[in-house]
């Protein structure tokens, strides 16, 4: 009830009295955890670096591959062939690389595939263009699958 523009403040809720059975059944109803105490603590610290370690490692080991590529350029020459430049990114130019094309029709499907090799030595960014067998007309390419054989 307001009087004079105050709010009531509720009564503080009356604790209900446990007898000594009531405090044993919760205390068999809920048990202790089995992780509390300092043993409980040092576990979930220890599995918890070690899910961050895996994980700061996962991620710095697949962040920056060892080869990238892009399509730079597509011409379909006829319905049998395509030409694609691709632009191919080593870390390691000592090393050669392997990439696949994948030349794609209508709807979606592969009509065409072929690897394309840059050897050891060069420029970090390399352009390579390559020929590709098609079985249709083709109308895009992508680049799958680089890998240092």
């Amino acid at each position: 009830m307001r009087h004079n523009g105050e709010v009531p403040q509720p009564d503080a809720p009356a604790r209900p009295f446990l007898s000594p059975e009531d405090a044993a059944r919760l205390r068999r109803r809920y048990p202790k955890s089995r992780l509390s105490g300092p043993w409980g603590i040092l576990l979930v610290v220890v599995v918890g670096a070690a899910l961050l370690g895996w994980t700061l490692w996962a991620g710095l080991q697949y962040a920056t591959p060892a080869v990238a590529a892009q399509v730079r350029g597509f011409q379909a020459t006829s319905d049998n062939t395509a030409t694609v430049q691709v632009d191919v990114q080593r870390a390691d130019t000592t090393r050669p690389a392997v990439c696949t094309l994948t030349v794609v029709g209508t709807n979606a499907i592969p009509v065409g595939e072929t690897d394309v090799r840059v050897e050891a030595g060069g420029a970090t960014i390399t352009t390579v263009a390559q020929g590709v067998r098609t079985t249709g007309r083709a109308l895009s390419a992508n680049v799958t699958n680089c890998r240092i054989p």
